[in-house]
């Protein structure tokens, strides 16, 4: 199970990124990039293993209940991405 997850983690992580690789730099993005790391961390740090997945489900629940204005927050740009803006423009 723990490599399914990492498996289909990594499928959402490619797929949030294709359309427009500046996505990478959104902070939905690098949340799931650090679950991704912490899962992956597992087989190493099998002994800390409950702490690990503790830590990955505070991230997941943080990054899927976070506003949208955060999840679309760009860490190299300082701002919200375009497609955002123009998303909010739109409504």
């Amino acid at each position: 199970m723990l490599y399914l997850a990492i498996l289909t983690g990594a499928a959402l992580g490619i797929a949030e990124i294709y359309p427009n690789w500046h996505s990478v730099f959104e902070v939905r993005s690098l949340a799931i990039a650090a679950k991704l790391v912490l899962l992956c961390l597992i087989p190493l740090l099998w002994d800390y293993r409950v702490g690990i997945l503790l830590i990955v489900l505070v991230v997941a629940s943080a990054s899927s209940h976070m506003p949208r204005r955060f999840r679309h927050y760009s860490v190299l740009e300082h701002q919200q991405t375009e497609a955002m803006r123009d998303n909010r423009t739109a409504i």
